[in-house]
């Protein structure tokens, strides 16, 4: 049980990280392009799925799985 949950976990932080890292190169390039709107909003995105990725730390019954 404990072991799916931390697969899982595994794979919602690898997810988190790839679209950390897509978040942040489109970034660059928007501001390489000096279109500082688009930056922004590469920004927000990141912003999107870093607060997706605590949402799913929250709900998940891990910390439960811990204590028992």
């Amino acid at each position: 049980m404990a072991q799916a949950l931390h697969t899982k976990a595994a794979e919602l932080h690898g997810a988190a990280a790839e679209s950390h890292r897509k978040a942040a190169e489109m970034a660059g390039k928007h501001d390489a392009a000096g279109t500082h709107d688009h930056a922004g909003k590469a920004m927000s995105h990141s912003t999107a799925a870093h607060a997706g990725t605590v949402a799913a730390h929250t709900k998940s019954p891990a910390p439960a799985a811990h204590k028992a």
